[in-house]
């Protein structure tokens, strides 16, 4: 499985989610989905064989760049459209392995946000179980 198929397009449409693309270096994370609520920004993700190690398991650094894009559009949607914001500080910490071809969905709370500085806690969760808890420091600079 490499990327959603058309089942999952469907079903994830009717949850309100809708393809999602930055560009950059975001592209690397495939095909993104998004919902946003009053409670921030979800984003949902298959698992493919591109995104794992040699284990069969999502690769670290996937894990983690996700985590960092969930963190800050948990936040940036709260914000107003010109707003920029960049990572100051990300920890992330693995629980399980995300094997291939589960569905990776985050979630993403604010715990504090100042004019200039923000702290956002996530988890990446497959199945409802977090699998990767993340927390973040993000500052305004525009």
């Amino acid at each position: 499985m490499n990327a959603p198929d058309a089942d999952d397009r469907h079903r994830w449409y009717g949850e309100g989610f809708e393809e999602w693309s930055r560009g950059g270096f975001t592209a690397c994370l495939g095909s993104v989905f998004r919902r946003v609520s009053e409670n921030g920004a979800a984003l949902r993700v298959r698992v493919s064989v591109g995104h794992c190690n040699a284990h069969g398991c999502a690769h670290g650094g996937f894990l983690a760049t996700l985590a960092d894009v969930a963190l800050a559009q948990g936040i940036a949607c709260r914000l107003s459209r010109d707003a920029r914001i960049v990572t100051v500080n990300l920890d992330v910490t693995y629980l399980r392995c995300v094997s291939m071809g589960s569905v990776v969905e985050t979630r993403a709370e604010c715990l504090h946000a100042g004019t200039r500085v923000m702290t956002v806690r996530g988890e990446l969760c497959v199945g409802g179980e977090p699998h990767v808890i993340a927390r973040g420091l993000f500052a305004r600079i525009a």
